[in-house]
Order: structure tokens, then C-alpha cells, then sequence
């Protein structure tokens, strides 16, 4: 896991700089080093790139290629009009048609940031549930004939359709919230986690059109799951965990002490069941002592993880976001050898599949070995039967 110095260097930058946009106090670091485009690119491995535009451009700071960084922040702003307005879209669809949706992620997190157009964010996810998944996918082919390109891929949990050839406008529909590879009890618990908390949402406003958002209870648990989710698969970045700590923020600004309490112990309850108690402290480690979350404000504190929680630190700024398996710092990956990419070839999307994971068993027995056998085995069994269903489908 070692890196080149100079690359933690900027890779600390980019922490202190995400903590001080976050929390809108003043850069404990020397924020000369925004004219350096080393930074930037530390800056979007931890996908952070465009908070921290946002950020040094508001507060006048000197950055390297200001007017490409100016005209990059205003290219995700339009990108962003154009998503809220097709989220808009689908939402009044489904509604017409007598399907309730909740927004995940997205245009409802970045309400918790300084600034809304802060918080860049990727696909649409709209939660349908499993009584209404199969009329929406219907409905949706129906509606949208032209699309660029559906895709079933992930029919355990989601239906995506792509509006675009860029990927600029995607949206997802899903039957459950998160799956689990792997981690089957894990997805088991979750689940029914899911099912209760969704009963209860909150309603934003967007363009005129309400929008039914989780509640602050399922969002503290739902959030960290995805974190996870992409942690123990190709990397997690900071800015993901930044999402995470403003959950958990607002969540201790809303409830009494008493709500708290009784949180705190359905919490615990339910992260034990999911085996993943440990991995909550240990990550919580990371957002309060590098983030600036405040110890009182994060829920099950233990501080006998704090040392896990820094090994766990440095494997987050080795990996950055999604490019664990394509670190070119590190030279050879996996991507290095062309009869292993998995784009068309079903034998090698199986043969990815055998090699994938028993390379994100290793790094993830770095940091929970007690973890990384018993998922390995359930990520085997999941990988290969997917690849053997979508080949029968064929």
C-alpha cells in the first residue's frame, strides 16, 4: 500500500480542503497547493473534483486552469438541470400511473451539503419496490421507445435506462434498495430494514413537483451500505464518506436524546445481524478523525477500532473511487491483461469474475480478514451465477 510521498501529499490536501468545504471553516493546509494539477488529479480519483471546484472558486482561491475548472463547474451545473428535470419527469409518469416513488441518493443528499450544486451526482435512483417493479419496467419501455440502451443486467435489484450516449442522463428503478453480494444474512437483514424504514418518507420540492425522500433514520444506514458496497468491490472515495457524515449530521441535529438512544440500540441491533458493527466503527473512525465529524455526533463510537481505522484511512486514498483495479500507479492490474476484460466475451466475463474477486478478497482481508473468507466464497457463487443466468438468457 505504499505510495510515492508526493501523492500522500496531495491525497491529505484533498482530505483537509473536502473537510473545510463540508463544514465551511477555514483550510488547515496550504491551499497554494490548488495551483497544482497534481491536486486535481488526487482531487477526482477521490471523486472530489467538482465539491472542491465549487468550493476554491466561491471563496476566490487561485487554482490551476481556473477558466477550464470554471467552465468544468458549469457543464455539471447544466448536466444537473437536465437530470432534475427528467427526474421530474419520471416521478409525475409513475405517479400518473399510480406508482409512488423515493428518491435515493442524489438530489436529496446534496440538500445536506453548503451548497447544493456541491454534491455532483451520476445516475437517478428511484426506489419502486418489488410490487410495482415489473409495471414500471413495462411502463418505462413503453414511454421512452428511443432510449440509448436499456439494461436488465442487475435484475436482482435494478432496471437502468440510458437516455444518452454519454451517460449523461441515467436513471435506475429498483425493487430493493441494495444487494449484498456475498453477503447474503447481510442483504437478508438489510432488506427488512428497508421495507420498515421506506414506510415513513419526507417530501422535497423540485421545480414545483413533490418527492418522496428516505427518512434521516434509513439514510444514516443506507448511505454507509453503499459506501460499502463499492468499498469491498473496486474503491470508495471521500466524497462518498463525506455523504455519509452529513446523514449522520443531520441525523443527530433532528433526533432528542431519547430518540437517539432508542436508535442507537436498533442500530446495533441491526448491524450485528449484518455482521458489520466493526466496519460501522471502523469507518466511523475515518470521518471523525479526518473529516471533522463531531465523536458525540456518530453513533456506536468505539475507540479500540481507531487504529483499524487509519490502515482503513490509507487503503481509502490508495484506491480512490473505482480505481482499485486500475491503479496505473501501481503498474499491472487486472485491466492490464486484454483476455480478461469482460466486455462481450461471456467466458471472459466468467474468467473476470474468478480473478476479480479473490484480488478484492485481498485487499479487503487487509483491513476485516474475518470478514474477507466468508464473503469470498458467497462472492464466487453470486459472480458466477449471474454470468451463467445472463448467458441462458441469451
Amino acid at each position: 500500500m505504499q505510495r510515492d510521498p508526493e501523492h500522500n501529499r496531495y491525497d491529505l490536501a484533498v482530505t483537509a480542503c473536502l473537510r473545510a468545504a463540508v463544514w465551511q471553516t477555514p483550510c488547515d493546509t496550504d491551499t497554494a497547493v490548488l495551483t497544482d494539477k497534481a491536486f486535481w488529479k488526487a482531487a477526482y480519483r477521490q471523486s472530489c473534483g467538482h465539491l472542491l471546484s465549487v468550493w476554491a472558486i466561491n471563496q476566490g482561491l487561485p487554482v490551476a486552469d481556473v477558466a477550464r475548472q470554471k467552465i468544468q463547474v458549469f457543464s455539471v451545473y447544466q448536466r444537473t438541470v437536465r437530470q432534475n428535470r427528467l427526474l421530474c419527469d419520471l416521478v409525475t409518469l409513475l405517479r400518473l400511473n399510480g406508482i409512488e416513488t423515493v428518491l435515493l441518493k442524489g438530489y436529496g443528499l446534496s440538500l445536506l451539503y453548503p451548497k447544493t450544486e456541491m454534491r455532483e451526482y451520476g445516475d437517478i435512483d428511484l426506489y419502486v419496490g418489488e410490487e410495482n417493479y415489473d409495471r414500471t419496467v413495462a411502463l418505462i419501455r413503453k414511454t421512452y421507445p428511443q432510449t440509448y440502451w436499456f439494461s436488465e443486467e442487475h435484475v436482482s435489484h435494478h432496471f437502468l435506462m440510458q437516455l444518452d450516449e454519454n451517460c449523461d442522463l441515467v436513471a435506475e428503478f429498483h425493487n430493493m434498495a441494495m444487494d449484498l453480494p456475498g453477503m447474503k444474512k447481510a442483504e437478508q437483514a438489510f432488506t427488512a430494514f428497508t421495507l420498515r424504514e421506506l414506510q415513513s418518507v419526507r417530501t422535497i420540492s423540485l421545480d414545483g413537483i413533490d418527492i418522496a425522500v428516505p427518512s434521516v433514520r434509513f439514510n444514516a444506514v443506507y448511505v454507509f451500505i453503499h459506501a460499502w458496497h463499492h468499498f469491498s468491490g473496486n474503491g470508495v472515495g471521500m466524497r462518498q464518506l463525506a455523504d455519509w457524515m452529513l446523514c449522520l449530521h443531520e441525523l443527530a441535529q433532528t433526533l432528542s436524546a431519547e430518540e437517539k438512544q432508542a436508535y442507537a440500540h436498533d442500530l446495533d441491533r441491526l448491524l450485528r445481524r449484518m455482521s458489520m458493527l466493526q466496519i460501522w466503527q471502523t469507518f466511523g473512525c475515518v470521518i471523525v478523525r479526518h473529516l471533522g465529524l463531531p465523536k458525540e455526533e456518530f453513533l456506536l463510537y468505539n475507540a479500540s477500532q481507531e487504529r483499524r481505522g487509519e490502515r482503513l484511512y490509507r487503503q481509502l486514498l490508495h484506491d480512490g473511487h473505482g480505481y482499485r483495479l486500475a491503479n496505473k500507479e501501481k503498474g499491472a492490474t487486472i485491466h492490464s491483461f486484454p483476455f480478461l476484460r469482460p466486455e462481450k466475451n461471456r467466458i471472459a466475463q466468467v474468467l473476470f469474475t474468478l480473478v476479480r474477486i479473490p484480488y478484492d478478497t485481498f485487499q479487503l482481508a487487509k483491513i476485516f480478514p474475518h470478514l474477507a473468507i466468508r464473503q469470498f466464497f458467497g462472492k464466487i457463487r453470486f459472480g458466477v451465477l449471474k454470468v451463467l443466468k445472463k448467458t441462458a438468457s441469451v
